[in-house]
């Protein structure tokens, strides 16, 4: 498959997994969102609403008082919270029984006007009574509290107090206006109507204006921008605005102008919600009312927690899925998958700085995106190396070691297969006396001996990271640095050499023993070594090319390797090899004249490598 089109539909892919992550998972976000909200602690004063608490404290000033005899008490905490100023007070306690009948109905001398001072507030609309639905069923407070509703006007002067949670049961949202109560119910939310009351609009409008923000009826649940962890919202405990001297306490002036709710916060109370600041049993949970306070003071302050168009979060996506998996195409695969954790990391950190500024970001589907681009990435590089190491095999399995194959496989680089110029050396090495040898065997012999030869030649050049260009008869071409590319070619093929002539002492006992019926000499080689620039590439014609190398070079280690006899060695090398091997052990020396070639050559007999080559050597074999 062409290269763009794996790329095309690679992209067709990562595109495809963030949208489905952007469809799908965007609720894991509120995961991240839920530690963005604890780390970032306390984000905004409360400077519209104050929570009334019904404490411990206040519990403990009236401890023969059961709490559903409280409402003089709710309606003296009232009353003064209201002559120091305070605007509205939301009641957050459900007044499902009329402590007034139940002493009426017990002939208790008590019963009289018991709940009078409350139904007055309630009929001058400074209290909003609360309503809640459970178990599918409306709860509202009891009559001797609705006949005090001015027109009883139930839908707009009680306010829902449901706080319905996400489906981990967790508060995040709150309805402003329930839609599915029948006409004449109440169906504003009681942060709502406690916003309205305080900014002096009217419920029954059909759109409010609040904190510069416009909501109408028909406004999906809001997201609660809240203002910090439990105990963020100022409190006032309720025993002190029913002391005597309430009107001189500070605490109690201090709610000049605000909005009041009055709720509970005593141990042992059921009204405890897990929010984004809680998670679970030992952490902190906040309480029915103050989910509500922190409610009504988004409203007023107009704060809200916004979140990008779907638009235009499916084409930053988008731009985001392309870009990287492009980069990761380019990056070096050592690097991809480092770089793609920490790239993990980035969107985590980017949209808790957004958050800061109230700004919704979406996490987990950038985080699908760039691991989408990442392992496509991944897998293309993976085809990419499976494509190059085939074509690597194919094209010089034959003529390098598997692990030269797999080393270029792993470069960077693919070799030039126009015609390279390289520095390297050529080794030449054939078969001494291989004329009379052959007529001394039957041509199958020959073909065995040649094979059992070129069996251990082969294993041995390819040991030192040589390219064995041919075989050509008894012949045998071989480069070294190219086309894997190493600075120590010349000291390899010294080494090969060597180890050639080892060889070839191993393999005359393996003649005599193979073919005892014919006397031979010694099996002998003879080895030329020379070093230069040369040309490598695939040479030939349309119809036929080979992997060679050409050049004066080749020429001329081809003429040396049969100086051995001259010299009494089997091994000999140009001057050029010899100054590039350190530690060369040599011998006796001459000159060549080549044909075609206008300098003579300087040849030199090898007979060993000194012990500090011969550590290079291993080191360098180690390395490899």
């Amino acid at each position: 498959m062409h290269k763009s089109i794996r790329i095309v539909l690679a992209s067709c892919a990562v595109i495809g997994a963030s949208c489905l992550g952007l469809h799908f998972c965007a609720g894991a976000d509120e995961l991240y969102r839920d530690v963005f909200h604890r780390l970032a602690g306390a984000r905004a004063p409360a400077s519209h609403v104050v929570l009334l608490t019904v404490d411990d404290a206040t519990l403990a000033q009236y401890p023969d008082t059961p709490l559903a005899f409280f409402s003089p008490l709710f309606a003296r905490a009232a009353q003064t919270a209201i002559d120091a100023g305070a605007k509205v007070i939301a009641l957050d306690f459900m007044l499902g029984i009329s402590a007034e009948q139940w002493l009426a109905e017990h002939e208790s001398p008590k019963a009289g006007d018991f709940d009078q001072p409350i139904r007055a507030l309630i009929g001058q609309e400074s209290l909003l009574l609360p309503a809640l639905k459970q178990a599918d069923r409306l709860q509202l407070p009891a009559t001797a509290y609705t006949i005090a509703v001015p027109d009883f006007d139930l839908a707009h002067h009680l306010g829902r107090v449901d706080l319905p949670a996400d489906g981990d049961g967790i508060v995040r949202r709150i309805p402003l206006v329930w839609h599915d109560e029948a006409e004449g119910s109440p169906v504003l939310s009681m942060p709502l109507l406690l916003a309205l009351r305080y900014s002096n609009q009217q419920a029954k409008a059909k759109n409010w204006h609040l904190g510069g923000q416009v909501i109408d009826r028909s406004s999906s649940p809001q997201r609660i921008a809240w203002l910090g962890p439990p105990g963020t919202v100022p409190q006032i405990a309720m025993h002190r605005l029913l002391a005597k001297q309430a009107l001189q306490d500070p605490q109690v002036l201090a709610l000049k102008g605000k909005a009041l709710v009055l709720g509970g916060a005593y141990t042992g109370m059921q009204d405890w919600h897990l929010t984004p600041y809680g998670m679970g049993m030992g952490h902190a949970l906040m309480s029915g009312p103050e989910i509500l306070a922190q409610s009504a003071e988004m409203l007023l302050s107009g704060r809200r927690l916004m979140t990008s168009s779907i638009y235009w979060q499916y084409l930053s996506l988008l731009l985001i899925a392309l870009s990287l998996l492009y980069g990761f195409i380019l990056l070096n695969h050592k690097w991809l998958l480092p770089t793609g954790i920490l790239i993990l990391l980035l969107p985590i950190a980017v949209a808790y700085l957004a958050f800061l500024q109230d700004l919704l970001w979406p996490v987990f589907p950038v985080q699908i995106a760039i691991a989408s681009a990442m392992l496509a990435a991944i897998l293309l590089k993976l085809n990419r190396a499976a494509r190059k190491q085939r074509y690597l095999t194919e094209l010089f399995g034959r003529f390098v070691s598997p692990a030269i194959v797999k080393q270029m496989a792993e470069s960077d680089t693919m070799p030039v297969m126009g015609g390279e110029r390289v520095v390297a050396t050529v080794l030449f090495c054939d078969i001494r006396s291989f004329t009379s040898l052959s007529e001394l065997l039957k041509p199958e012999d020959v073909v065995e001996l040649l094979n059992a030869w070129f069996e251990r030649a082969c294993a041995i050049a390819w040991q030192y990271g040589g390219t064995v260009d041919k075989l050509i008869g008894d012949a045998m071409m071989v480069e070294f640095g190219t086309p894997l590319r190493h600075l120590d070619h010349a000291h390899r093929a010294v080494a090969a050499g060597l180890a050639l002539e080892a060889a070839a002492h191993e393999m005359s006992a393996w003649v005599d023993q193979r073919f005892p019926a014919h006397s031979f000499s010694d099996f002998a080689i003879g080895v030329g070594l020379h070093t230069g620039p040369l040309v490598i590439g695939n040479i030939g014609s349309s119809l036929k090319t080979d992997y060679t190398a050409i050049g004066d070079t080749v020429n001329v280690a081809a003429r040396l390797e049969g100086l051995g006899k001259t010299l009494g060695c089997v091994v000999v090398a140009s001057h050029e090899t010899v100054q590039a091997v350190a530690g060369i052990v040599t011998g006796d020396a001459t000159t060549l004249l080549v044909k075609g070639r206008a300098e003579p050559v300087v040849v030199y007999a090898v007979h060993g490598l000194g012990m500090a080559s011969n550590k290079e050597q291993e080191h360098e074999m180690d390395s490899r």
